[in-house]
């Protein structure tokens, strides 16, 4: 098993507890729509404490140890066998709102006898699915599996959800394996798919992406994707101020920058050790 504890990546200074745990509970989330509701193959993340001998306790999420997977950029597209699961998980990512994936090739995997899979859920749930006119969905995996078809098919998929079916579908999950799970982190989830379907709906990103794009767009594209580093720092930074607020982040910002010598030491051995554990 894997077991990863939420340390906030390059933005750990400004990331509060709850943010943290927020991400856990996306990584949850996201992992049980793409399994469950959709049949789709991904790394499934399960709730849970990691206990040390001291009785001090470590909450993350955990998951199946995968060997021997190669990430999606090493393989040629004839060595993957589920192409069409592997479109509709780029098109249900994109409507989850995940904003790390666009140039992210970690989070795309491919296993030994070639299934495309899927793992690291961190900035799902977030609002929009495009921008520019492009789809938020990684490079790599459009160019792969591409086919108009399945991703009509896949829209009008999600399109058909009504909202009681997108809030039946996350409070069930939620009810079932987040152990904290709140009201208010239904109403956040729900409202994100509830407005992401509707941007679907409207957008024509991933439906003119690839042999149905124009020039311009694929001008468009590279310029988004050689610059996309230093656009989507705002957005993760926005994701973060949104869900803990400003007064939070500011807050956790101070108290990183005043801490004493000590507890700086302290700060660095507590964040040595949680490295140790994601390890």
């Amino acid at each position: 098993m894997f077991f990863k504890h939420n340390l906030g990546g390059n933005f750990k200074y400004i990331v509060t507890d709850s943010e943290r745990r927020r991400r856990d509970i996306c990584n949850i989330l996201a992992s049980r729509i793409l399994t469950q509701i959709f049949a789709l193959h991904s790394v499934v993340y399960i709730d849970c404490f990691l206990l040390f001998p001291d009785g001090h306790q470590l909450r993350g999420v955990v998951c199946d140890y995968l060997e021997q997977l190669r990430w999606l950029e090493m393989v040629r597209p004839e060595e993957v066998i589920n192409h069409q699961d592997a479109l509709c998980q780029i098109v249900v990512l994109t409507w989850l709102g995940d904003i790390d994936r666009l140039k992210n090739p970690s989070g795309d995997f491919v296993t030994q006898d070639g299934r495309y899979g899927t793992l690291d859920f961190d900035f799902c749930f977030n609002d929009g699915v495009s921008f520019f006119g492009l789809p938020i969905a990684n490079r790599c995996a459009l160019k792969f599996f591409t086919s108009i078809d399945t991703v009509e098919s896949m829209i009008k998929a999600i399109l058909n959800l009504t909202d009681v079916d997108i809030a039946k579908m996350v409070g069930r999950a939620g009810h079932d394996w987040v152990s904290d799970w709140s009201e208010q982190d239904e109403s956040i989830f729900v409202g994100v798919l509830i407005r992401n379907r509707e941007r679907l709906r409207s957008s024509r990103a991933l439906r003119e992406f690839g042999v149905n794009m124009g020039l311009w767009l694929g001008l468009l594209d590279d310029l988004v994707i050689e610059f996309y580093e230093k656009l989507i720092i705002p957005r993760r930074i926005w994701s973060i101020v949104k869900y803990q607020g400003i007064l939070k982040t500011v807050l956790e910002l101070r108290e990183q920058v005043i801490l004493s010598p000590k507890a700086r030491i302290d700060r660095v051995n507590s964040i040595y050790k949680n490295l140790l554990c994601n390890n």
